[in-house]
């Protein structure tokens, strides 16, 4: 079990990283261009990664079960996707 709870540690961080990769480069895309499909792809990207984030932030420290976060991250992680969504189909 400990085992499986590193590489499930390790993985979210890689997500944090990569998140925190997309969202900032959509920020310096609508920072260069100023188009709002831009602005919202950085919230839908930041939505998802603070959602596996706080995923991991409530099951480690704030005593959440497992099943309880993940409802949380995938809540976040469908509200982010929606508006990545939303700002491709609204040009």
């Amino acid at each position: 079990m400990d085992q499986e709870l590193l590489i499930l540690r390790i993985l979210k961080i890689i997500v944090a990283l990569l998140g925190g990769i997309l969202v900032y480069y959509s920020a310096i895309g609508y920072r260069k261009r100023k188009e709002r499909l831009m602005m919202l792809m950085a919230l839908g990207f930041g939505l998802i990664t603070v959602g596996s984030l706080s995923a991991g932030i409530f099951f480690e420290f704030a005593g959440f079960s497992l099943i309880q976060v993940s409802i949380v991250e995938a809540l976040l992680i469908a509200i982010g996707f929606s508006i990545i969504v939303y700002s491709i189909r609204s040009d």
